[in-house]
This record gives C-alpha cells, structure tokens and sequence, in this order.
C-alpha cells in the first residue's frame, strides 16, 4: 500500500514537471561578460570587417527556435533578415525560447553569396544566454 503511495506521488510530481520548460538560462559555455561586451545583430551585420570564423557576442530577440531537439535559434535584424544562431548538437535551448533576449557567443559565418541556401550570415554558438 505505502508503495503504490509513493508511486502515485511520485508519477504526479514527475507529470507536473512535463512542458514547463523554462526559457531563461545559461546553454553551453558563455563567457562571463558576453551581457556586458555583446552587440546588436543590426552592427554585427553592417559590420564589413567581420569574417569567417570570427569571435562574436551577439545580442538580439530570438525570432524562431528549433522544435524538435533545441539544436537553433534565429535573430532577426530591424531590415528582416536573419542570423541563424546553431548550436551544433553540442547543448540545446528550450524550445519555448522564441520572444526573448538572448545572447549568443561563437564564431561568425559569413553570408555565402554563391550558395542560394545560405543567404544569411550564422553563428556556430559555443554559449547563450537567455533572459
């Protein structure tokens, strides 16, 4: 009796905890400062020195997030283009992370112009913040 008890209780508070996934946190390995010395997505874009495998810290409003495993996320810059932030497989973001600030640190990808799939510039993130 006393274990069907605490199998009951425990069924509960384990089925309680499903799909509340919190949003806000720390994924990967963000540096400790990348809040402070992040910049907008709009500068980052209109920045002509940046290139390939370049050290970024980002910040922006996550636009879209990945649904299925939390493996990307997209920041949309003020003229409608996008930044597609992948992590790689190597941690993932809650999927209900679409709405809030984020911060994303990684190397830069450069727009492939010659490539019609990959119009856009991308971060292969190592760490993000979300609040």
């Amino acid at each position: 009796m006393i274990k069907q008890l605490l199998f009951t209780v425990s069924a509960v508070f384990i089925l309680s905890g499903c799909g509340n996934e919190k949003a806000e946190g720390s994924f990967g390995k963000p540096p400790a400062d990348l809040e402070s010395s992040s910049i907008s997505i709009d500068a980052a874009v209109s920045d002509t020195l940046l290139k390939d495998g370049d050290l970024v810290k980002l910040n922006g409003t996550i636009s879209e997030s990945c649904q299925h495993s939390g493996c990307w996320m997209i920041f949309k810059t003020t003229d409608g283009s996008n930044i597609y932030i992948n992590t790689e497989d190597k941690f993932t973001i809650p999927k209900n992370s679409a709405g809030h600030k984020a911060y994303a640190y990684g190397k830069w990808v450069a727009a492939d112009k010659t490539n019609k799939e990959k119009q856009e510039p991308s971060i292969v993130a190592d760490g993000i913040i979300i609040k």
